[in-house]
Formats: C-alpha cells, structure tokens, sequence
C-alpha cells in the first residue's frame, strides 16, 4: 500500500542518513579545512573566524584554536587570541615545544620579537632533537639578524637529522638566509633561486608554498 510504502521510506531514510551525513562530512572536511588554511594563509582573518565553528568535533581542537586564536591576535585582539592559546598551556595531549611554537607566532604578528625568541629557545631546549624545533629557531634568528653563530650551528645541526621532505625542500631557504646575512650575496641569491625553485611546483596545491 502506499501507507506502507511511505512507512518504508522514512524507515530507510532513518536508518542511512546518519550513514549519508557522515560521508558527506568526509568528503567535505578536507576542503573546509583547506579553505581555512588558505584563509589564514592570506590574511583573511573574519574567514577564519567563521569557519572554524563548522570544523568543531572534526579536525584536532588544539590546531583549530591556534588558527583562531591567530586570526583574532591579527586583527588587533592580541589578549583575546592569547587567552584562546593558553587554554593549551598545560595540555597534556599538546607537546610542550608545539605549544611553544604557536606561541611564539602569536607574539610575532604583533612585533614582540624578544619574546618570539624566549618561545623558540624554550621551545628547543625542551626538543633539541626535533628538526622542525631546530629549524624555525634558526630561521627566527636570522630574519632578526641576531646570534647568528647559534642559527649557522643550527642549520647544521638540522642538516644532521631525519627530515622531513617539506623540511627538505626549506633548508636551501635557511641556507639562503644564512649566507645573506654573512653578506655573501652571490651564494645567498643561488640558494634562494633554488629554493623557490622547489617549492614553486607545490604552489598550486598548497597555500603555504604559495605565500
């Protein structure tokens, strides 16, 4: 009967929606977050902001904070976007030097470069075996031209270490930076050209190689 058929329907349409939902959640996820990195990646900070709620219960809460604690220092609520990170603090999920990192990137969008340093130094004392650890604290060392003997000493402490291929393909750039700031022009130049050259075929599918 068509009673019986309707009963039917509804019943099936109970029983796989949540089936249907959590595919199409899949499926949709990784574009979110994909715009989201891209909105981040570019300054689009209201962008950020809105689009993390709809992330919630899907991606890392520790990775969505951080985005939106960044998004909100950005556009000048810098003790707003630091209350949302300290809520990691002592987050026992979160390594410390992680926590450190993303720290330290708070306090570099509003130019408080000595404490940005003080993270990076933590940071590494607490990881001195990371190389993604070793290698951002080089590499904030020479964009502020400052103990410059430690960053050379951390290049080649990375160099030494299991890399990843995305660290792989920076140390040219660190390199890059190393000899510029020692006013070998000509090597720092070649270096820089070969890392733009590795990362340029990365660029159209991913936003930080873009930037």
């Amino acid at each position: 009967t068509v009673v019986g058929f309707a009963i039917t329907a509804i019943a099936s349409v109970v029983i796989f929606l949540p089936l249907v939902i959590a595919i199409w959640s899949m499926l949709t996820t990784p574009r979110r977050y994909y715009a989201l990195v891209e909105a981040g990646c570019w300054g689009r900070w209201q962008e950020v902001i809105d689009s993390t709620p709809r992330l919630r219960g899907r991606i890392s809460g520790f990775d969505l904070d951080m985005r939106l604690a960044t998004a909100h220092a950005a556009m000048g609520r810098f003790d707003e976007g630091m209350a949302i990170c300290a809520q990691h603090a002592n987050n026992p999920e979160v390594p410390r030097w992680m926590y450190l990192m993303h720290e330290a990137g708070l306090y570099e969008i509003v130019h408080r470069f000595e404490k940005v340093i003080d993270c990076h130094r933590q940071a590494y004392e607490e990881a001195p075996e990371n190389p993604s650890v070793v290698l951002a604290f080089a590499e904030m060392l020479l964009v502020q031209n400052r103990e410059l003997d430690l960053a050379r000493k951390l290049i080649a402490h990375g160099e030494s270490l299991p890399l990843s291929d995305s660290l792989e393909m920076l140390l040219p750039f660190h390199n890059g930076l190393a000899a510029l700031n020692g006013n070998h022009d000509a090597k720092a130049l070649d270096l820089l050209r070969a890392a733009e050259a590795t990362l340029e075929p990365r660029a159209p599918t991913s936003a930080p190689a873009r930037k």
